[in-house]
């Protein structure tokens, strides 16, 4: 008996693996290279647009302390908050302190008045609390340029804590004997322009935080940069 034939399966064979290709030295050499130049390009601009970012914040903290040394003036007959100590210290939030907070606190949305209050953040350059060594140790600003007067004395707009019989200036004196647009109210401070106080030194920032200026806050409320000369 015939038996009928089937065809036999062919064998199964797998596909060959493609073979693996490896970098050779000169195309890593050259993704290096890429990688490289594009870390130059970007990092650049990234910190770029970080201190475009910390200048905005600083003019914006110092702008708010404009808007609340006017709101201070309107509720004391036209009186500037002081007497006032010639630099300010983010750790003396008490009126009897005679920092410049201690009087304008409630106008800074902060509670004030207790020895363990401080200035909240938010007031401060960003850039400042970064670069301190220890923001709690040293100034964060000055406050305003000394105005000549007719007895040839050189007495502050906000008064001094020193001798607490030179009180502040009423704002309208301010108008008359100087003028508002280019008399400084407040300046940022680092080790360069603190003054002669060691601890001070020791605790500011290293250099001016924004580069090749200072921001300042003016008598007519305006932020305006500073050469590192003025």
């Amino acid at each position: 008996m015939h038996h009928p034939c089937y065809p036999v399966n062919p064998p199964l064979h797998r596909p060959p693996r493609p073979a693996l290709s490896a970098f050779t030295l000169i195309e890593l050499l050259t993704v290096i290279a890429i990688i490289g130049i594009l870390a130059g390009i970007i990092i650049p601009v990234v910190g770029k647009a970080r201190s475009s970012a910390d200048n905005a914040q600083c003019i914006s903290s110092l702008r708010q302390w404009g808007i609340a040394t006017q709101l201070y003036l309107n509720d004391h007959r036209d009186s500037l908050p002081g007497p006032c100590w010639a630099q300010t210290m983010r750790t003396k939030a008490r009126r009897e302190d005679s920092h410049l907070q201690g009087y304008l606190f409630p106008y800074l949305n902060f509670k004030g008045g207790d020895p363990t209050d401080r200035l909240p953040d938010s007031y401060i350059c960003r850039s400042w609390l970064r670069n301190a060594v220890d923001p709690d140790a040293a100034p964060i600003f000055a406050l305003g340029a000394r105005q000549q007067d007719g007895t040839g004395l050189t007495p502050s707009p906000w008064g001094n804590a020193a001798t607490p019989a030179t009180q502040p200036w009423k704002y309208s004196r301010l108008t008359s004997d100087a003028n508002p647009s280019t008399t400084r109210a407040i300046l940022e401070l680092d080790r360069q322009n603190v003054g002669g106080n060691t601890a001070y030194q020791d605790n500011s920032p290293q250099k001016p935080v924004h580069g090749n200026h200072r921001n300042a806050l003016f008598f007519d409320w305006h932020v305006g940069r500073q050469t590192l000369d003025q």
